[in-house]
């Protein structure tokens, strides 16, 4: 049987294969982070909640920078896996444990927060850390799901099941930033995610046992569900559902919007 890290290996591999949101990602980073970063030698940038690094790098290479690199990443498997990538590239990279011990030698130029806030369990805390943390110029970047796309809504219907409503949204962190008086700005990146489906969608209430393994894979890394374990009674029944609708024509479309909020202390 597989582990966390293959089953979020495989859906990863998935998700790419059949979206065009990475590359709209970077596009949309590298946007931000070319004037931030213009004129800063060996700039120091700090991927929280890297997983592979493999965003990061990508966006580094459109810039054509060299940086100094301190990864946080949980997993070690995939945090080593990081380290290895960024200093093939010839970054200067090493892994920390939180975003504090992250900035404690030198502040950072950028910080990278994609798709992981719902982690942190104390957001005050956190953005005070990473916005101390930050050299002059310096931002902080998070991307998080907007709550009008397919995919957040895949895991509303989860978390409704589960009792936990989503910690934070995009309003959380603009709400912050008001009351740290810091500057917020935002921008929408949408794209979709578009994958193979012959007959009506259909997952098990254990996904692995899905005939279609790729689109189960891809709903349980959407939602946060173990590709492994049974659901909550009908909530595979729900997932079916919702996927029937935006079934067509032998293809499954959700759309996928996606929140870039970058804080900073400049005006």
């Amino acid at each position: 049987m597989s582990g966390p890290v293959e089953n979020n290996d495989m859906a990863l591999s998935l998700f790419h294969r059949y979206s065009d949101t990475r590359a709209k990602t970077i596009s949309s980073l590298t946007a931000l982070w070319a004037g931030r970063l213009a004129g800063t030698e060996n700039p120091h940038i700090v991927d929280f909640g890297a997983g592979d690094g493999q965003l990061l790098a990508h966006c580094l290479r459109q810039i054509g920078t060299r940086a100094r690199v301190t990864v946080v990443e949980p997993e070690d498997e995939l945090a080593a896996r990081a380290l290895v990538d960024l200093r093939e590239r010839g970054h200067q990279a090493s892994r920390r444990s939180d975003i504090k011990a992250a900035v404690s030698d030198r502040p950072a130029n950028a910080i990278l927060a994609a798709h992981v806030l719902f982690y942190v369990t104390d957001l005050s805390g956190w953005m005070h850390s990473a916005l101390e943390g930050l050299a002059p110029a310096g931002s902080v970047s998070i991307v998080m799901r907007n709550p009008g796309c397919d995919a957040f809504r895949l895991r509303a219907l989860v978390r409704a099941r589960e009792g936990t409503p989503p910690r934070f949204t995009s309003s959380s962190i603009e709400r912050f930033a008001r009351q740290a008086a810091v500057t917020c700005s935002s921008t929408e990146i949408k794209s979709t995610l578009e994958i193979p489906c012959q007959s009506p969608p259909k997952i098990e209430n254990v996904p692995a046992a899905s005939q279609n393994e790729d689109l189960a894979a891809l709903v349980c890394w959407m939602t946060a569900l173990p590709f492994h374990l049974p659901m909550a009674p009908g909530l595979h029944l729900e997932l079916s559902d919702y996927l029937s609708t935006r079934w067509s024509d032998g293809v499954i479309k959700l759309d996928l919007i996606d929140d870039l909020l970058e804080l900073a202390r400049d005006a």
